[in-house]
């Protein structure tokens, strides 16, 4: 454990890990594949985005503007969707530059239409 970590923090790291590994873990995101991870910012999201771009999935990812956004991209997001907006817009949008287009939700997963 790092020096200046403290249990209770440790802990809550290790439980956002598990979470994120076990979502990403169940859709499987092929290379190409796109993801939607709402809640990017937050401990499982963050984990999320990384875990599935690590897996070569193309990352779509909520965030505020400005510092949320800097924190998503540096995880691995392809796309940041401004979750102060509209983000059915932004999601559509973005469907024009990713050719694979799947969008999931927690514990679900669609396909989008041609």
């Amino acid at each position: 454990m790092p020096d200046g970590l403290d249990l209770t923090t440790a802990g809550a790291l290790g439980l956002a890990g598990a979470a994120a590994a076990t979502v990403v873990d169940s859709i499987a995101p092929q290379p190409g594949e796109t993801v939607l991870i709402a809640g990017a910012t937050g401990g499982v999201g963050s984990l999320a985005v990384q875990l599935a771009a690590a897996r070569g999935a193309v990352v779509l990812a909520t965030a505020e503007p400005g510092e949320g956004t800097q924190l998503v991209r540096r995880f691995g997001a392809h796309y940041v969707i401004d979750r102060t907006g509209d983000i059915i817009g932004q999601v559509a949008a973005s469907r024009r530059v990713v050719s694979r287009r799947r969008c999931t939700g927690p514990a679900t997963r669609s396909r989008w239409p041609s």
